[in-house]
């Protein structure tokens, strides 16, 4: 009945970056979930409804990244890695139409 979303995320020289406040919104229902990278730079949110979703990734120093049009299948882990570039948080990179 559900699905995942989960990748790593790291900066533009490739490092990891733990920390990272990730946010995965149901564009449908207009509900999120907040869930926070590993010391592995690794997220992963379990038990999502089929759907489109919006992934936002936060950390202080880097720009804001965000995904639209997330696809979530039923029993299927959606792969989803983000690269983080510098700079101040109120600049965002958006992405659209993520398969």
């Amino acid at each position: 009945m559900y699905g995942s979303i989960s990748g790593t995320i790291t900066d533009n020289t490739g490092a990891v970056l733990p920390g990272v406040t990730v946010t995965i919104t149901s564009l449908a229902r207009k509900t999120a979930d907040t869930v926070v990278s590993n010391e592995s730079g690794f997220y992963v949110k379990d038990r999502l409804l089929p759907g489109q979703y919006e992934l936002k990734a936060e950390l202080q120093g880097f720009k804001q990244a965000i995904f639209r049009g997330v696809n979530v299948s039923v029993d299927t882990n959606t792969p989803l890695n983000v690269g983080l570039d510098l700079g101040e948080v109120s600049e965002q990179v958006t992405v659209t139409g993520v398969s």
